[in-house]
């Protein structure tokens, strides 16, 4: 619960910054297409989302002893959320498409390059990371508590199940990687012992 709110909270927030935003490019039509272009300068629009992303999304938080900054809460309310999904709870989808969103709308500099997109930068390495561990300890259990039949429907069950969260959830930037990982630690690491198990009939 704490989780959403904080959540719901950048979301609203965001989309407050952009609201506010849109208008004061509005406002300042005009000096956005003599002053920034004459002068080589980024966009007002360029400039507030960069307000957004410098003092809010890097803010260090006051109360942490560690340097903690709102990215990082981000993210690990979002991969605590998708670990919950895997396991089998209901979560709300649309809050973290939301800040998904965000993160893709959102670039490393002012330079706004398309490579260095928050979303790829910042969150994309944190979720494969966090996904390979989970696999990685699933295949583990399979080895020790099930047949190959089992291991082989549920990797299956994975890949479905990762595409479609990169559908509904995160980001279709992410499905080619992610069932690169299931792939590999599902299927790659352990295919020899899966083949060994003794009756599993996949030799």
């Amino acid at each position: 619960i704490t989780g959403e709110k904080f959540l719901k909270g950048l979301k609203d927030s965001w989309e407050d910054h952009i609201l506010c935003m849109n208008m004061t490019t509005d406002v300042l039509m005009y000096m956005d297409r003599v002053y920034c272009q004459d002068n080589r300068k980024p966009s007002i629009f360029t400039t507030a989302m960069g307000l957004f992303r410098d003092h809010i999304l890097r803010s260090k938080l006051a109360s942490s002893e560690a340097d903690l900054i709102t990215f990082d809460i981000l993210n690990s309310v979002i991969l605590d959320h998708i670990q919950m999904e895997r396991e089998g709870d209901v979560i709300d989808k649309n809050l973290i498409r939301s800040c998904i969103y965000m993160l893709e709308g959102l670039y490393e500099t002012d330079e706004e390059n398309e490579n260095e997109k928050l979303y790829m930068m910042v969150f994309e390495p944190e979720f494969l990371r966090a996904s390979r561990q989970f696999y990685q300890d699933e295949c583990l259990k399979l080895l020790r508590e099930s047949d190959a039949g089992s291991w082989l429907r549920q990797t299956q069950k994975r890949l479905v199940e990762e595409a479609d969260r990169c559908r509904t959830t995160i980001s279709q930037l992410t499905e080619s990687k992610i069932a690169q990982v299931v792939e590999n630690e599902l299927i790659g690491s352990h295919l020899q012992e899966f083949i060994a198990l003794e009756g599993s009939g996949v030799k």
